[in-house]
């Protein structure tokens, strides 16, 4: 079958649905010179209560002809998702589809979907899918083995800013999968329908996929800049409704993505970014025997990629050069948006806070189990001090950004804080935890 769905054993899928509100706003009558207000009361009013669906249900108005996607809702039980009681929008276009009451729909399932919002991306898609294998790792553990810890300063054509921040590692899948003692390599090519049976084949074959898109062009991110790499985990696919089935980051849903979008966001290409169709499917995983060792291989060596002096667009070099510039990002036409890009880099755009620092502290906690070493230096506690100043940088960018006039100064200091706070863990890291058992 190619409509390869499923949540949980002996469960159904679930379904988007289209927002629908009533609201009705009373304007009392009264005399004319209170007119005016009593309007402007009744526009306040429904304002109000339009946000405060928006805030309750996080609906996203896609593009045309696209469902509206419903997030952080209908979960099952043990937080997965599961298809939803009535007539919503994804149960109705599966019985629409394939002709088949709700009952019926368990004849179209063979994946089991394995998927939790999580903080990241990749750590999340790593996640989706090494459970699907049976490995029941955590989100921030798989960050971790993928020595996921970056810091970029980028400077070249066709970025969203005229400076951008990155602060992850850029081969997070191949440094976790490599070191779980998978070969790893993208499957690509240059050829998008090529590459969308390639991805067909291998849900047919009853694996899982993540593959590495551009989000500009996935429905459910609309009004979104290019931003190149992001993982997603698909699941399933429909060969006549021509749309696959995905799991994303934060979303709770299964969510559809049309072939002719998917072909778009898979292929792209920058000066970091050359995305030819990236999939990866393992037909299996399994615990690696040294846990141990494959935890503090994997500290040692983010802390090494970080200390390295190679260049000064990367680790503790580029935030010195980033200190060193911010003066003349006075002279950028989009001064205003390359500050609170970098806010919406370090604090926003998939991170967990604090530019994964957070995330990757939860992981030395959880690493502390198998590397006593690891709760004795103080590790954990001393990354998540990183992840506050981190925070607190991310704040500064994002009150520079709404200034009428360039003033950086405020940020300059938080560049500091952190460049401080980066260099004492690293080089805790590297002086004082031992690659020995």
């Amino acid at each position: 079958m190619h409509f390869n769905l499923q949540t949980q054993p002996g469960k159904r899928g679930y379904g988007c649905k289209h927002p629908g509100a009533n609201s009705t706003v009373n304007a009392a009558g009264g005399a004319k010179k209170y007119a005016a207000v009593e309007i402007l009361m009744c526009f306040l009013t429904v304002f109000k209560a339009l946000a405060e669906v928006v805030r309750k249900y996080g609906y996203r108005l896609n593009r045309p002809g696209f469902r509206h996607v419903k997030r952080n809702v209908h979960l099952g039980k043990g937080g997965q998702p599961r298809i939803r009681k009535g007539p919503q929008a994804f149960q109705a276009y599966m019985a629409r589809c394939h002709g088949k009451s709700e009952e019926g729909l368990e004849s179209l399932i063979q994946l089991t979907v394995t998927h939790r919002p999580g903080r990241h991306c990749a750590s999340t898609g790593i996640r989706d899918l090494v459970n699907y294998h049976g490995v029941q790792f955590s989100e921030a553990m798989c960050f971790g083995l993928g020595a996921g810890l970056g810091i970029w300063y980028l400077d070249f054509e066709g970025l969203p800013a005229s400076r951008m921040i990155h602060v992850r590692s850029l081969d997070i899948e191949a440094r976790f999968f490599s070191r779980m003692g998978l070969p790893f390599e993208w499957e690509q090519t240059d050829d998008p329908a090529a590459g969308e049976a390639a991805l067909c084949r291998h849900l047919d074959n009853g694996r899982p996929a993540v593959i590495q898109t551009d989000i500009y062009y996935l429905p459910h991110y609309s009004g979104n800049p290019h931003f190149p790499g992001h993982l997603v985990t698909v699941w399933g696919y429909d060969p006549g409704e021509k749309v696959f089935f995905i799991t994303d980051t934060g979303f709770s849903d299964i969510l559809l993505v049309p072939f002719e979008d998917m072909r778009k966001a898979r292929f792209f290409r920058n000066p970091i970014f050359d995305l030819r169709g990236n999939l990866y499917a393992p037909g299996s995983v399994h615990v690696p025997p040294d846990m141990p060792g494959l935890i503090r291989g994997a500290v040692l060596e983010n802390s090494r990629a970080l200390t390295q002096d190679i260049s000064d667009n990367m680790g503790l070099r580029a935030l010195e050069r980033m200190r060193a510039e911010l003066p003349l990002w006075r002279n950028f036409d989009d001064w205003p948006w390359t500050c609170r890009f970098a806010y919406q880099v370090i604090e926003k755009r998939g991170t967990g806070g604090g530019a994964f620092r957070l995330m990757y502290a939860d992981f030395l906690a959880e690493a502390a189990r198998y590397v006593p070493e690891i709760m004795d230096l103080g590790l954990s506690e001393m990354m998540r001090g990183t992840g506050r100043a981190w925070q607190e940088l991310a704040a500064a960018f994002k009150s520079a950004s709404g200034k009428d006039e360039p003033d950086f100064s405020g940020a300059a200091e938080k560049i500091d804080a952190v460049i401080q706070a980066e260099s004492a863990y690293h080089q805790t890291v590297c002086q004082k935890l031992s690659n020995n058992r």
